[in-house]
């Protein structure tokens, strides 16, 4: 007996031994047992290779045993299974980043944000991208769109204090104090948006602060 839509191929048995896989990697992650849940996922993709949420689940498992560039190639190929989930193409986005890809990381994030113009953190990323590219101006002009959607995003205001810095060095004080301007209304805005900030949106490389649920039943992974 086949299941019929997105386990087509597999028989029912199949299916539920690439469920128990994904199980089995979810309890090897609750004790950080990370090179066994890695070979759970890997065995479960074997067997069904069109889920994106498993591919993305790899990609963070590859991401905590420090093998990045493999992490933003599990998150390419789970965003070519779901090129319109918003989640992926953040982690995507910022998986290139963190890899010194940084054209790419725009790309991505540029993408996200046209077709979620709302979702801020594809803003906040865009925001010190952009400035490592040394696109000062368009680093600030991002940051005024994120403002329409989140005026009180630490992460803005964080990375915002630095084109400041770099486009404006030559100004003086003035602009000294607009830099810790933005980055007093993080500490104003929040007595743990600082630290959060400092470390931007990290958490979101964790599958389960993502909306992968929809397609397999990733949650609790301990961080």
């Amino acid at each position: 007996m086949s299941l019929t839509g997105e386990g087509a191929k597999l028989t029912m048995h199949e299916w539920f031994d690439a469920e128990q896989r994904v199980e089995r990697a979810q309890n090897f992650c609750e004790t950080r047992q990370w090179s066994e849940a890695l070979a759970e996922m890997d065995a479960a993709l074997t067997m069904h290779p069109e889920n994106a949420a498993w591919h993305a689940m790899r990609g963070y498992l590859l991401h905590v045993l420090g093998r990045e560039s493999e992490a933003a190639d599990a998150y390419e190929m789970a965003l070519q299974v779901e090129p319109d989930d918003r989640d992926i193409s953040m982690v995507l986005g910022i998986a290139m980043a963190r890899l010194g890809r940084l054209a790419r990381a725009a790309d991505v994030l540029e993408e996200l944000s046209a077709k979620h113009p709302d979702f801020t953190p594809a803003y906040c990323h865009r925001i010190y991208i952009y400035t490592e590219l040394g696109m000062h101006e368009r680093a600030e002009e991002i940051f005024y769109l994120a403002q329409q959607y989140d005026d009180a995003c630490p992460h803005c205001f964080y990375h915002m204090g630095f084109p400041l810095l770099l486009v404006h060095r030559r100004n003086g004080p003035s602009i000294v104090g607009s830099t810790f301007w933005n980055w007093s209304r993080i500490i104003r805005g929040s007595a743990y948006a600082l630290p959060e900030a400092i470390e931007p949106w990290d958490t979101t490389t964790r599958p389960r602060s993502i909306s992968f649920t929809n397609t397999a039943k990733i949650r609790g992974i301990p961080t």
